[in-house]
């Protein structure tokens, strides 16, 4: 799993397309897809078949 943390890139580049709606619609999944321990981005994650944690 290769994680990627641009939380601040992620900002700055909404801030400059907010009329995008794309820009708001990745915001709503924003949680689902960042590693909860560093809170960067989870780029190509796999998931252990025998206790299913990712």
């Amino acid at each position: 799993m290769h994680l990627q943390n641009t939380h601040n890139t992620m900002e700055s580049n909404a801030a400059m397309d907010a009329t995008s709606p794309a820009s708001r619609d990745v915001r709503q999944f924003h949680d689902l897809i960042t590693c909860r321990l560093c809170r960067g981005y989870m780029i190509d994650p796999t998931t252990v078949d025998y206790c299913y944690h990712t």
